[in-house]
């Protein structure tokens, strides 16, 4: 091992690799290694964040010792790793032992799972093109990934850094979701650190699900290119990872109100129903979001005249009652050679492509479309520019969807060609950031056109996104937080409100709260005899309840999960889940007795 120093950077050179160290101030350091290009191709940081910091580098033994004011790095062979408060003080230390799946498939099982027609082919570790392994602590607990399912403490999970438009219900088995957000953010017994791992190609971060022993990051290509944040509050580690990747704009005042948003608007009178129905219940409302049908045939940057009269009309009528309009925008844009988008966007090739330099198509709302190659900046002032239709008919916020990107045809192939500014490269670097970029050139676009701060809103997003938009959870099938006065709190799972028997809100929202208390009877009964008092249960009721509580769902979901799944069947978490059902059914017969 050897080094060579210049300012703020030190270059560590080891036989068949090399370690850049660069720190960008005193909480926070770069640590680069070069596994696809020599240089950083950052989309989440702009600009060179470096400041003026001492940095010092010794030699010790077999080690190298870097260091600031404030983090001390020892690096030793094959990019072992190990970094420490300057006293000492223990945070993050590299593993040594390699990857091993604890609990992992005998060869019988494996057999049994063959025969049935599963894939066991994937049921062993195994490591990825760029990947960094770390000893997990007892006591550690991991937040941050941005939009994951699954509780608040990422701890025992893992995750794909893949933005997945996942129609679905989301529950916690999802990996991956619209955003990819890779900073992580751990709380130790005594202390705090941060990472951010900047590479937008598939990813992967497993928090000790697959051993307990040790959590690590991979990815499937790129750098490794892993941003240190050694912050000693959590509040630190956000205001480093915000320095480094952007913070957000003042909003509007009206965008931090109650914004009305569905499909399913089919015409203007179904937006004047719904604008009059808010003013007459005195409910109150900032804005109405126009979905997909208010375009012309999907086309974007158009107006459907026969269904939403002429252009603006709608917008001022309700613009006097107090509401401000929201529409919608797709990437995808319509193949058709009379559509000023297509021609334009065709005549100057604005649109990515296949290897062979023809114009990718896919599938999206319109049919056939092309996918902009936001990537270029004079394809991002194209697309701004053209929200000049929409600022001028008095639209005050755009909404960005599809943008994973989406498609109706199968996920784009890996190798559609797309552009990092000049820089020829592939879908598979730019997926992750297909909606960052679409954000960048919408926020930008407005902000050429007027003279009020932007609001975009986002399904897909990047670390550095919300220097350009807000974001929006998706096509979210989950649970809604409803808050009344007295610190009172209600659970509805909206997505599976119904005209009919209303109880099975009831029993959805129930279920869960006693799957997580052990079917607690006394907390069972005591949520259905408050229900009771607000909307009394009536004898037909009753029953119906009783056989939704009878019937086995979770057992159901598991096999329906072993039959079904794409993947091989991993044991070791559904026998759990199993084994907990098992656990729980002498308190539930105990509950389904009492409510009989």
């Amino acid at each position: 091992m050897s080094f060579r120093q210049d300012g703020n950077e030190i270059c560590v050179k080891y036989e068949q690799q090399k370690l850049v160290v660069k720190a960008i101030r005193d909480d926070i350091v770069n640590i680069f290694v070069p596994y696809r290009t020599k240089e950083h191709y950052s989309k989440a940081i702009d600009g060179d964040k470096a400041v003026a910091t001492e940095l010092t580098a010794e030699q010790k033994g077999e080690d190298l010792v870097i260091a600031t004011d404030k983090i001390r790095m020892q690096f030793g062979e094959n990019l072992e790793m190990v970094i420490t408060r300057p006293d000492g003080t223990p945070l993050v230390r590299t593993h040594r032992q390699g990857r091993s799946v604890c609990g992992e498939v005998s060869e019988q099982m494996k057999q049994i799972l063959e025969s049935e027609g599963h894939d066991t082919s994937n049921l062993g570790a195994h490591d990825y093109p760029v990947q960094m392994m770390f000893d997990l602590d007892e006591g550690d607990d991991f937040y941050g990934l941005g939009d994951k399912t699954g509780f608040l403490n990422k701890k025992n999970y893992e995750y794909e850094n893949w933005n997945s438009d996942i129609p679905q219900a989301h529950n916690e088995d999802y990996h991956a979701l619209y955003k990819s957000i890779p900073v992580l953010f751990c709380k130790k017994k005594n202390d705090v650190y941060g990472m951010f791992f900047d590479n937008t190609f598939h990813s992967y971060l497993n928090l000790g699900k697959e051993n307990p022993e040790y959590y690590f990051y991979g990815a499937d290509d790129g750098n490794l290119d892993l941003y240190f944040l050694g912050g000693e509050k959590l509040t630190d580690l956000i205001e480093e990872y915000t320095y480094l990747t952007g913070r957000t704009p003042l909003p509007q005042r009206w965008t931090l109100g109650y914004q009305q948003s569905r499909w399913g608007y089919q015409c203007a009178e179904d937006i004047r129903d719904v604008a009059e129905h808010f003013r007459d219940l005195d409910i109150p409302c900032d804005a109405i979001h126009f979905d997909i049908d208010y375009m012309d045939g999907y086309r974007v940057f158009t107006w459907n005249d026969a269904k939403y009269g002429k252009p603006g009309d709608l917008i001022a009528e309700i613009k006097k009652q107090g509401f401000k309009t929201v529409t919608i925008i797709d990437p995808g844009t319509k193949v058709d050679p009379d559509y000023f988008m297509c021609k334009e966007g065709e005549e100057n090739g604005y649109f990515a492509t296949d290897t062979q330099g023809t114009t990718y198509v896919n599938e999206v709302w319109p049919g056939d479309a092309n996918y902009p190659d936001f990537g270029r900046r004079e394809v991002r002032d194209w697309w701004g520019k053209h929200h000049k239709f929409l600022v001028d008919i008095g639209v005050d916020g755009v909404w960005n969807d599809m943008n994973e990107p989406a498609s109706f045809r199968g996920g784009l192939p890996q190798d559609v060609v797309f552009h990092d500014e000049e820089r020829t490269t592939n879908h598979a670097e730019m997926h992750n950031v297909y909606g960052h970029y679409m954000s960048r050139a919408t926020f930008e676009g407005l902000q050429k056109l007027s003279d009020k701060r932007p609001f975009v809103i986002t399904r897909a997003a990047y670390a550095g996104t919300q220097k350009y938009a807000t974001v929006w959870t998706g096509d979210l099938n989950q649970h809604h937080i409803l808050l009344a006065e007295e610190n009172e709190m209600a659970v509805i799972e909206f997505n599976r409100m119904h005209r009919g028997v209303q109880v099975e809100d009831l029993y959805h929202f129930t279920r869960k709260i006693l799957e997580k208390h052990g079917w607690d009877l006394r907390l069972g009964m005591r949520l259905l005899e408050t229900y009771d008092c607000i909307l009394p249960l009536n004898a037909q009721e009753r029953t119906y309840l009783y056989y939704l509580f009878l019937y086995p769902e979770k057992y159901w979901k598991q096999l329906n999960f072993y039959y079904n799944a794409g993947k091989a069947w991993i044991p070791v978490r559904s026998i759990e889940k199993l084994q907990k059902l098992e656990e729980q059914q002498t308190a539930r017969n105990l509950f389904l007795e009492a409510i009989r």
